[in-house]
């Protein structure tokens, strides 16, 4: 269990002792010192030191073709074995195809103690767990790169997609749009109803991925489009619209397009899609004022809450002006707190 702690002699191959005067007055340090890995000289202090005095000192002979012992201690403080020696950092390295593969793995979202199995029999080494979790680390790092020409150059060549790329002035990413034969086919044959929602867990940058889809005759959704926005203001969802229509001629026989109520820029949406209503998600309508309109949240009672759920559910399915009034007349008379929220967030879009 030695290490050198310096290595002086450019070549190991003996020297002619014509050259060896040559050789001296090239190195500053004509001896070598071998120690334990465990030696405070070699060792930081959070790893293996345990200040074992083992140590080969050598240095090169006056002949010039070989090394002399000048001095040495062969005796180590801790226990010595194959076992610990397998254990140290640098035994349980692993080559380069081996991290490439581990790195994929992980990137699988593989079981870290079969990934460990695998590597062991492969390597015939000791991997640790930890060093897994370095790697997957690693592994993450690498794939922050956010190389965007890669990507539009992936997504045309390999997948055929019709690739958009927005910028600003200053050549600095904004969005990204993209749509492959499948989806075009897709929504070209069911155009009539559109579907928009953000995701913000599907990127480490946590930007908005919208996702665009259709109904087909099974009632199944399809994606027609994907796009990728840095900020979700009107400059963004017009960009992401206008190319959406550039790419899919089409795009005047939809009737409806349904988004979520958090899809800010919302006239933009009305603007671009003029013979289309804009309609909420039903589902998600009732499951945010379960959410949001709550007894810790808007100080009311559980009673004052049950009240205000009852006439919400009514009105999400209104059929006229008239019938919306008369239950907009009601939500005047519930507690100030629960008026402010509703005229904040839904009745200035109940069109």
């Amino acid at each position: 269990m030695a290490t050198a702690g310096s290595h002086l002699c450019p070549s190991p191959e003996p020297m002619a002792p014509a050259t060896c005067a040559t050789f001296m007055d090239s190195v500053l340090i004509v001896t070598s010192i071998t120690c334990c890995v465990t030696s405070s000289a070699t060792l930081p202090s959070w790893t293996f030191k345990q200040g074992c005095p083992m140590f080969i000192s050598v240095r090169i002979a006056a002949s010039g073709d070989k090394f002399e012992v000048v001095d040495l201690m062969l005796e180590h403080n801790h226990p010595v074995s194959q076992q610990l020696y397998k254990h140290l950092p640098h035994q349980r390295k692993l080559s380069e195809p081996e991290k490439e593969k581990a790195m994929s793995l992980l990137g699988m979202k593989a079981n870290k103690k079969l990934v460990q199995e695998s590597l062991s029999q492969q390597s015939g080494n000791i991997i640790l767990l930890k060093d897994l979790s370095k790697l997957s680390t690693q592994a993450k790092k690498g794939n922050r790169r956010n190389d965007l020409d890669s990507v539009a150059k992936l997504l045309i060549e390999k997948y055929g997609a019709c690739v958009e790329v927005c910028s600003d002035d200053e050549q600095n990413f904004r969005g990204l749009l993209f749509k492959d034969k499948q989806m075009s086919e897709a929504f070209e044959a069911y155009s009539e109803l559109l579907f928009m929602d953000a995701t913000y867990k599907l990127l480490d940058l946590n930007l908005p991925v919208f996702i665009m889809l259709c109904e087909d005759s099974n009632g199944q959704s399809e994606v027609v489009a994907v796009c990728i926005l840095v900020s979700e203001d009107a400059n963004g969802i017009k960009w992401m619209l206008q190319k959406f229509k550039c790419n899919n001629g089409n795009w005047d026989k939809i009737r409806v397009v349904m988004a979520d109520k958090d899809l800010k820029e919302r006239q933009v949406v009305k603007e671009m899609f003029p013979s289309a209503s804009v309609l909420i998600c039903l589902f998600h309508t009732l499951r945010t004022f379960q959410r949001e309109v709550t007894c810790e949240k808007l100080g009311i009672t559980a009673a004052q809450r049950s009240m205000c759920l009852i006439v919400v559910q009514k009105i999400v399915h209104f059929t006229s002006s008239t019938e919306y009034d008369k239950l907009y007349d009601q939500i005047k008379t519930f507690p100030k707190r629960v008026k402010e929220y509703y005229d904040d967030n839904w009745h200035k879009i109940k069109d």
